[in-house]
């Protein structure tokens, strides 16, 4: 059976949780790759992918949405208000 070492990706890229939208979209640029781990100290709390920051820009569409530039917008957002919470086992069985 294949493990999860076996297929994993070692020396894995992660962000701060309080990194910003706009560092969280040049970091996944940069190395070309769509999820990142997040980390608070050195531990794992979350991931955090491309999809979760368009999502908390402003709705083109929406009135309020001519009040503030989506450059604006990331700026605020930070990776521990983006993404997934992690749900890790911490012990080996």
């Amino acid at each position: 059976m294949t493990t999860a070492r076996e297929l994993m990706t070692p020396g894995a890229t992660c962000i701060d949780a309080d990194d910003d939208a706009a560092e969280i979209m040049r970091t996944t640029a940069e190395h070309e790759v769509r999820r990142l781990p997040v980390i608070d100290g050195h531990a794992l709390v979350g991931v955090v992918a491309r999809a979760d920051v368009a999502r908390s820009l402003p709705d083109p569409g929406s009135a309020n949405s001519s009040k503030r530039s989506p450059a604006d917008t990331q700026a605020r957002v930070a990776g521990r208000e983006l993404g997934t919470p992690s749900a890790f086992v911490t012990e080996e069985a």
